[in-house]
């Protein structure tokens, strides 16, 4: 909730760009994101740049 996701599903179907559009979203927190984001899916292990 602290960068205003009330649903952590939503990161699975949102872009890189509005990911990092969310506030209070940090390089942390971005990391926090792809290994979520890996977790379900493998190809989306490669960090991708803002």
């Amino acid at each position: 909730m602290r960068a205003g996701i009330d649903a952590p599903e939503r990161l699975l179907f949102m872009k890189v760009t509005e990911i990092g559009a969310l506030k209070g979203i940090g390089r942390a927190e971005l990391d926090e994101v792809y290994a979520y984001r890996a977790r379900f899916d493998p190809s989306s292990a490669d960090k991708p740049q803002l």
